[in-house]
């Protein structure tokens, strides 16, 4: 879990399409501080995806930032326009592979945050549990993954499979 992923949850949680919040707000609601360049620099709050991790938190949410007023320290999050597209993206695991997930109904997301809250874990998480549950192969698959297997490789009529055993286990 990132530091802003407890902002992308609040904004999610918002129902009208306006939000007014103060910097200190934020700060509240991530459990830490503000970086100095988000009080000095306006673009720090643009709605560039790649300008920074919390940028990622409020467009992932469905919002963007707007009437930045860095003197009174506040600003307004509006919801985006159009249908909203929800996703899921796990960070890359040691193997470097991640999955995103999009265009998931409003309703399923709103599911899996309830069950997220009541595990005390993050969408993130419950989607990698469900996923992982779910990927088991059933008897049917890996008995034709292995009939697949076996029609792809070579015949092996002519091997002695017990003597090829025995040289393995002799050659120890």
């Amino acid at each position: 879990m990132h530091k802003y992923q407890p902002l992308t949850e609040h904004l999610r949680r918002q129902s009208n399409s306006q939000y007014p919040i103060k910097f200190k707000d934020i700060e509240e609601i991530i459990g830490g501080e503000l970086p100095p360049s988000a009080f000095k620099h306006r673009a720090w709050w643009s709605n560039n995806p790649s300008n920074s991790v919390m940028t990622k938190a409020w467009l992932e949410a469905g919002w963007i930032s707007s009437n930045v007023d860095l003197e009174e320290k506040k600003l307004v999050f509006r919801r985006m326009r159009g249908p909203p597209h929800p996703q899921i993206e796990a960070p890359a695991n040691q193997d470097g592979r991640c999955l995103t997930i999009s265009g998931l109904s409003e309703e399923a997301m709103s599911r899996l945050q309830i069950r997220a809250e009541l595990a005390g874990e993050t969408i993130e998480q419950v989607v990698r549990r469900i996923i992982t549950e779910n990927a088991k192969l059933t008897m049917s698959e890996r008995l034709a993954l292995a009939d697949r297997i076996r029609t792809a490789g070579p015949k092996l009529h002519h091997l002695d499979v017990p003597a090829m055993i025995r040289q393995d286990r002799d050659a120890r």
